[in-house]
């Protein structure tokens, strides 16, 4: 793995999975209940507050170093990153895709944040 630019080596991705044991029980299939993206961010407020604003999550948990905001039962975490170099590294190579009903409702609200934030106008792609 090529790390050019990005300081020391990366481990490999981490995958962490959480759930409850409790002694023996009968083999059931697992399902995954949610998903939950963790990303680094340079200022946890600023991240805070488009995600509240502008596309109307709920802060759960807030810290200066970590924090977790909700929607319709899903959730997505944010760190502080550790330095510039890590910001750097990851900027421009993470992505998350939001679906959801009623999207042109959203949109309503969303776009009147265009002048403040980079966004795009509501386009098709050929995979939804």
């Amino acid at each position: 793995m090529s790390n050019v630019g990005c300081g020391a080596p990366r481990s490999p991705r981490r995958i962490i999975v959480m759930g409850s044991y409790r002694g023996r029980q009968q083999m059931t299939p697992s399902t995954v209940k949610k998903i939950s993206p963790m990303l680094a961010v340079a200022s946890m407020e600023e991240t805070l507050a488009f995600y509240q604003n502008v596309l109307g999550f709920t802060p759960t948990m807030k810290s200066p170093g970590y924090s977790i905001v909700e929607r319709d039962g899903q959730t997505i975490h944010f760190m502080k990153a550790d330095s510039e170099e890590v910001l750097n590294c990851v900027r421009g190579h993470t992505e998350i895709y939001i679906e959801v009903n009623g999207i042109h409702s959203l949109w309503e609200h969303v776009k009147t944040f265009k002048d403040r934030y980079h966004i795009r106008d509501l386009f098709d792609r050929e995979y939804g």
